[in-house]
């Protein structure tokens, strides 16, 4: 068996109680999970079933800074961006880019375009880009 330990707070932990403490965060963390992905389905529910939901290739540029992150179409329509596997670094990282905050010309990505609501800092862009892969330009 195991001897107890103090931690920081002088309060004494066991094997048990940290078993306890991880299993909390695991759950919590797969709480999050379902969370994020609940709130993807209803960003993206109005349009089940519709051509939309596919993930669509668009060109364009991309601006990344403090309060933005968005996506200009070569056609002109703005959007904000959501990145999740965070694609867009690793262009920039490509193109010799070390910064966190960057602008990308020539970029194309295939993404899933939301409903319009409100996105982006203050609620700037009508609608937002959620990211699922590069296309080959």
């Amino acid at each position: 068996m195991t001897a107890p330990t103090a931690n920081k707070n002088n309060s004494v932990t066991t094997p048990k109680t940290a078993a306890k403490l991880a299993l909390i965060a695991l759950i919590g963390v797969g709480a999050t999970w379902f969370a994020t992905q609940k709130n993807l389905a209803e960003v993206l529910a109005p349009n089940a079933n519709v051509d939309s939901l596919r993930p669509q290739p668009m060109k364009g540029r991309v601006l990344k800074t403090l309060e933005q992150f968005s996506f200009s179409s070569d056609e002109g329509r703005q959007f904000h961006l959501s990145d999740p596997n965070n694609l867009l670094d690793g262009i920039a990282k490509q193109r010799g880019i070390d910064a966190t905050l960057y602008e990308l010309s020539d970029v194309c990505i295939k993404g899933v375009v939301s409903k319009v609501g409100n996105y982006g800092h203050m609620g700037r862009f009508e609608r937002q880009i959620i990211i699922t892969g590069l296309c080959k330009t």
